[in-house]
């Protein structure tokens, strides 16, 4: 049991109660700003970049917001098949039809109905080499990001463990 004056608090829940922190304040808003922004009323189309297990929290938290915040995620995009195949299935149930799926983060981007871009791509591991975490989580974090700016996608939502 935990002393009452303890406020230490363990990896995982900081990372759920920041990982709702940071998706709540990047969509929040209130009703009536919302009336002042143009198209205010359209959906939030988003696209999932990273897909695998830590991915995979994140997009079914992201769900979750879909009645809140009107989101939908309308792509998917993993290196690895089982992973994109495994998001568009559980999209698919969330939202009522399956998004599209990539391979590549730049087919992702050429889509023009994408709003802003959920990252959750890297290496989680604390036990990997430096070379690991600077090409998954630096090099690879940095790609997205300039990705992005080519593509005039104006949003990205970053989560990492590492």
């Amino acid at each position: 049991m935990q002393h009452p004056d303890d406020r230490s608090i363990g990896r995982r829940s900081f990372l759920g109660a920041a990982g709702a922190i940071v998706a709540g304040s990047a969509l929040s808003s209130s009703a009536r700003s919302y009336a002042r922004i143009l198209g205010a009323n359209d959906r939030i189309a988003l696209g999932h970049v990273g897909v695998g297990n830590r991915g995979t929290g994140l997009h079914e938290m992201v769900s979750r917001l879909k009645g809140t915040y009107n989101v939908e995620t309308v792509a998917v995009c993993d290196l690895w098949k089982d992973n994109r195949e495994r998001a568009a299935a559980t999209a698919e149930r969330s939202y009522g039809r399956a998004p599209r799926a990539f391979q590549y983060l730049d087919d992702l981007l050429a889509l023009k109905d994408v709003d802003a871009v959920v990252h959750m791509a890297g290496e989680p591991s604390p036990r990997a080499s430096w070379d690991e975490v600077q090409e998954a989580n630096i090099v690879g974090c940095y790609n997205v990001f300039e990705a992005a700016r080519r593509a005039n996608v104006r949003k990205v939502i970053f989560a990492s463990t590492n």
